[in-house]
C-alpha cells in the first residue's frame, strides 16, 4: 500500500523530472532497451566497436568519466526529442486505433513533428520530421525535408493534423501534458483508495 501511494505522488509530479532525467540518463535507456531487445549476432560485435571505440576517445581525456558523461547528455536530447515526438498527442489503444483510424492516419494523429531551418537537420538526424519517419521508414533522412511538404499537403486536404512546434514549444507542451495526466491519475488513486479503505461507494455501471 505504501509503495502504490508512493507512486501516485511520483507521477503527480513527473512533468518536473522527465526532462531532466531524459536529458541526463536518457543515452542510459536507450542502451539498455538495445541489449534488452537485440538478437543478431552481428549488432552485438556493432555494440562492442562502438564501446571499444567510445573507450578509446575517452581514454585521451585526464577526466574519461566525466566525458563519457557530457558525450552522453548530448545523446540526452535524442531522448528528450523523441519523448516531444510520441507523448504529446492523445493515446489510443493499439487494437482500438485500428479498427478506427487507416494507417496513415494513425502514423500522423500520434506523432509531432518538430520545425527548425534547413541547415540544423543534421542535428535532429531526421528524426525531427516524425510524420515522414514513420510513414516511410526507410526513406533515407536527407530526403524527408522534401517529402514533408507532400505530407503536410495532403493532410490539409484529408483533414488529418499535421501538427508541428517548434523544440521549445514541444518541451513546454509535454511538460503541461505530463501535469494534466499526472493529475489524472493522482485523482484517480485518491479515489480508487477511498473506495478500497471504505470511505466512499463505488459508482454502479450503467449497462
Amino acid at each position: 500500500m505504501f509503495k502504490s501511494r508512493l507512486y501516485k505522488y511520483f507521477i503527480l509530479f513527473q512533468h518536473l523530472y522527465v526532462i531532466p532525467i531524459c536529458f541526463f540518463v536518457g543515452r542510459h535507456g536507450i542502451m539498455v532497451d538495445g541489449f534488452r531487445n537485440e538478437r543478431l549476432l552481428r549488432e552485438w560485435a556493432g555494440l562492442a566497436c562502438h564501446f571499444a571505440w567510445v573507450a578509446g576517445l575517452c581514454s585521451f581525456s585526464s577526466h574519461p568519466f566525466l566525458t563519457y558523461f557530457v558525450a552522453t547528455c548530448f545523446q540526452g536530447l535524442l531522448s528528450v526529442q523523441l519523448i516531444c515526438n510520441h507523448n504529446i498527442k492523445s493515446f489510443k489503444e493499439e487494437n482500438v486505433a485500428i479498427e478506427q483510424s487507416s494507417f496513415v492516419e494513425r502514423q500522423v494523429e500520434s506523432n509531432i513533428n518538430l520545425t527548425c531551418p534547413p541547415h540544423l537537420d543534421w542535428f535532429f538526424g531526421g528524426l525531427h520530421f516524425h510524420h515522414e519517419h514513420h510513414l516511410f521508414p526507410k526513406m533515407s533522412r536527407e530526403h524527408l525535408r522534401t517529402v514533408s511538404k507532400d505530407v503536410e499537403r495532403f493532410c490539409g486536404e484529408n483533414r488529418l493534423d499535421y501538427d508541428k512546434s517548434t523544440l521549445l514549444e514541444c518541451v513546454w507542451r509535454i511538460v503541461v501534458h505530463f501535469k494534466k495526466i499526472g493529475r489524472a491519475y493522482y485523482e484517480y488513486s485518491c479515489q480508487k483508495e477511498m473506495i478500497q479503505d471504505g470511505k466512499v461507494m463505488p459508482t454502479a455501471k450503467r449497462g
